[in-house]
């Protein structure tokens, strides 16, 4: 609310100047009387000895610069002096409150307002009123509640002042005396909820983006994490096929080996024994195979141990094998009917 000069403390503040005016002024003349009679005891000296004249202005110049400096520190030592004392009375003026009176429409008792906006420590108190720059009134009764209407008071002048003294405030605290203007204080919480909300939307956003890099992160390891258990559950496949791999191949080299003993049998009297000029067809390279493996009782046995069937069929990359020899010994008929005998 708008106040008038007097009611914003206008008799304490002239108070507090009058008190330095009078102080300063108090200063001025002990300096000067001091001065002076140290002049005038200088005079005297040379009065005495009768140099006051033209002649003897050289002398007395000397004489009132050889002067005793233990004034010069009188001067200094009743200055800090004043000083101290003008203080002390300026602190002492701080604790009296003569502005005028003003009706507030409605008061915040101030304990409770500095609880609505965490505050709690007393020094906590004075400093946030300063930052704020709230006015401070003491009422000229006790506030029955933490929010009044119609509440006579009067503004302490000195709430955001060097001179404001902790005692003043546990004083009128105590007796519930101490409170704010409602309608400045709720601009100021709202100011502080503005604030909050701008450093609370910071903190989600920086948060958020926190989240955000770890799920990015987490989904990266979770990717990762698929692949090498993919490649593990790769490699225990082929670790399980492996073995029965092996065994299956190991034995198709053993049935191999009968079929090649058998076939290099049949190649060696198809390429030896036919005659001069004799070319053989597929039916006859396999007709051959089957009357040798009739002969040969002792390789149906032993097939018949490795598969449980002593009748086999060589597979087609065997025969190819067979048929690629006899070409190369021009024993392959290269298609259709086989050549005469000569």
């Amino acid at each position: 609310m708008k106040l008038n000069i007097f009611q914003r403390g206008f008799l304490q503040k002239a108070a507090s100047i009058g008190v330095y005016f009078v102080s300063f002024m108090v200063v001025a003349f002990i300096i000067d009387w001091l001065e002076k009679r140290r002049f005038t005891v200088v005079a005297e000296k040379a009065q005495q000895q009768g140099i006051l004249t033209l002649e003897s202005l050289h002398d007395f110049k000397a004489q009132i610069a050889a002067m005793d400096v233990a004034a010069i520190f009188a001067i200094i030592t009743v200055g800090v002096f004043c000083a101290i004392i003008c203080w002390f009375l300026m602190r002492w003026a701080a604790n009296f409150n003569w502005s005028w009176p003003v009706m507030l429409p409605k008061a915040v008792e101030f304990r409770s307002a500095m609880r609505m906006l965490n505050v709690t420590n007393p020094v906590e108190e004075i400093e946030c009123v300063r930052k704020h720059k709230l006015s401070v009134f003491i009422a000229l009764a006790p506030l029955r509640k933490n929010e009044q209407e119609a509440v006579r008071a009067q503004l302490y002048p000195f709430a955001n002042h060097m001179f404001s003294k902790m005692d003043v405030f546990e004083r009128h605290i105590g007796r519930q005396t101490l409170c704010l203007d409602a309608a400045e204080y709720e601009h100021v919480v709202e100011k502080v909820k503005k604030e909050d909300a701008l450093r609370e939307s910071v903190a989600i956003a920086a948060t958020n983006d926190e989240v955000k890099s770890l799920r990015t992160a987490v989904a990266s390891l979770t990717k990762e994490n698929e692949d090498i258990a993919k490649e593990r559950d790769e490699l225990r496949g082929k670790v399980r096929m492996q073995s029965p791999q092996e065994e299956g191949r190991v034995d198709r080299l053993r049935v191999e080996r009968l079929w090649w003993t058998a076939y290099n049998s049949v190649m060696d009297r198809l390429i030896h024994d036919a005659p001069p000029g004799k070319q053989y067809t597929t039916p006859e390279i396999e007709a051959a195979f089957a009357a040798e493996w009739e002969q040969r009782p002792e390789l149906r046995e032993h097939m018949r141990r490795l598969t449980s069937n002593e009748e086999t069929k060589p597979s087609e990359s065997i025969l190819k094998a067979v048929k690629e020899e006899l070409k190369d010994a021009g024993r392959l008929s290269p298609g259709g009917r086989p050549k005469k005998n000569p």
